[in-house]
């Protein structure tokens, strides 16, 4: 699940790969070498989704490849009406 309201500059250690009209930014946790082909294959996990050229939006997944990054969160401003106003009712009852 993509954690909407946090954006990251992606770190430069990282890969992405678009699929449909998404690029999903992804660790490279290993490889794995073929003796057959004799070529290497990368091993990766998906930490995240560009939302331009510099920034990603996150998954839970990033935050055990990198806990010290700073995260820069936005307004969170997709809650719902009735969790907003349930906040003002229950202060004005106090």
């Amino acid at each position: 699940m993509l954690l909407k309201n946090v954006k990251v500059l992606r770190p430069k250690d990282t890969k992405i790969q678009a699929k449909g009209k998404h690029r999903y930014v992804y660790k490279v946790i290993g490889q794995r070498y073929i003796k057959d082909k004799k070529y290497t294959i990368d091993e990766r996990k998906a930490i995240g989704r560009m939302i331009d050229d510099e920034y990603m939006i996150l998954n839970e997944d990033f935050s055990i490849y990198y806990p010290d990054v700073t995260m820069d969160i936005e307004d969170i401003s997709d809650i719902s009406y009735t969790l907003k106003v349930g906040n003002y009712i229950l202060i004005d009852k106090i």
